[in-house]
Order: C-alpha cells, then structure tokens, then sequence
C-alpha cells in the first residue's frame, strides 16, 4: 500500500505502509521506506515506488486541470501468478514459491474514499482545507467522540447512527468531486440515480 502526498512539498513524495501477514513486523516501523524496502524487497518496492509516483503525477496533473487539488491518494499493489516470458523491460518478481509473478494495482483507485481532493480556488496554506471526500465524515465521527475501539458505539449507545444531514453532507461532497473532475451531472441531477433506483424495485 502506497500514500503519495503533492506540492505545496517540493516535490511529491511516497511514505509507504506496507502490510505483512504478521501485524507485529510493522510495529515501529510501518511508515518507513526501510521497512517497506525491507519487507517485501528493495527491487519490488522501488518499482511499486515508481508505478505509484507516475500515477499519481498523471491524475494529478488532470485534476489540476479541473480545478481540482489531488492532495494525497492510496495505491494498493500485489503480486498474481504470471507465464509471461516477455522482455519488455519490466522487473520480474516471483511469488514465495518460486511462480513468476507481476505486479497489478487492486483495489480502489482515486476515490473519494482512498483520496483528498481539494478545490483550488479555496486552498489557503496553514489551514484545514476543505474538501470533497470522506474528510467531512471523519471530521464528525471524531467531533462526536468516535475513536478505534468504539466501533460498535460509545458506552449504552447501541451503536453509532450517522444523521441525515451528515449524509447528504458526505453525498454531495463525492457528487462535487465527480462533476469537477468528469464534467458530467452527478446521478441524482441526471435522474438516472431515480431511474435506477425504480428499475431495481420493480425486479424485486
């Protein structure tokens, strides 16, 4: 797993967070690019570096052009059986037990749940920015008081209700991400978020 983080730095740069079968391999270590290099292997990781690093550099710079600050994403890669015997100058990688393997990018790519864009006419630096992503709801999951081990609520809660209006808040913030950077009406402008919706009760 890969977080790549954007200008105003210098230069983007990949603080890596690796995950190991083994939780406790981590331990003190997760965010570090010798870990990282250490756990899976210094030709793989810089590799997966550099994949990850073009990547974001691409979707950036498209963002940028929609007004729309990337300021930082999650890549997720991973190693699947491969015959290829190509030489098209691409590392060979093998799994544990010897199978010749190349790397894919699962997972999620560029959501609003694995990113944070930022729109750029309202960036000011030394302040929280705001966004359109999960921010928001992380924002009010902490104000009101959730923390790793409460998941299933705070104490004689019976667990945690998201309001209505945090909800829509949250909808409308990806809607604002998707119109920026595809130019397009988000579903529930369209209609086709209704006509679907329609469509599958009617099949129920």
């Amino acid at each position: 797993m890969c977080r790549v983080q954007p200008p105003p730095l210098p230069t983007s740069y990949l603080p890596p967070l690796p995950r190991a079968r083994l939780v406790e391999h981590l331990e003190d270590q997760t965010n570090t690019i010798w870990a990282a290099a250490r756990l899976i292997g210094k030709e793989l990781y810089e590799h997966v570096s550099s994949v990850a690093l073009k990547l974001y550099s691409t979707a950036a710079a498209y963002a940028e052009s929609r007004g729309v600050i990337l300021a930082d994403t999650k890549f997720e890669f991973g190693l699947v059986a491969s015959s290829s015997s190509s030489d098209s100058g691409t590392p060979k990688f093998t799994l544990e037990d010897g199978t010749p393997a190349e790397v894919i990018l699962v997972d999620e790519v560029l959501t609003p749940d694995s990113s944070r864009f930022w729109p750029q006419e309202k960036y000011e630096a030394g302040r929280s920015q705001p966004s359109f992503d999960k921010q928001y709801l992380r924002n009010w999951l902490t104000a009101s008081g959730f923390k790793k081990g409460l998941e299933a609520g705070l104490e004689g809660s019976g667990g945690w209700t998201i309001a209505d209006s945090v909800v829509q808040g949250t909808q409308e913030r990806y809607e604002e991400a998707w119109k920026r950077l595809s130019g397009e009406k988000s579903e529930s402008e369209s209609g086709d978020g209704e006509k679907r919706g329609e469509k599958s009760g009617g099949e129920r």
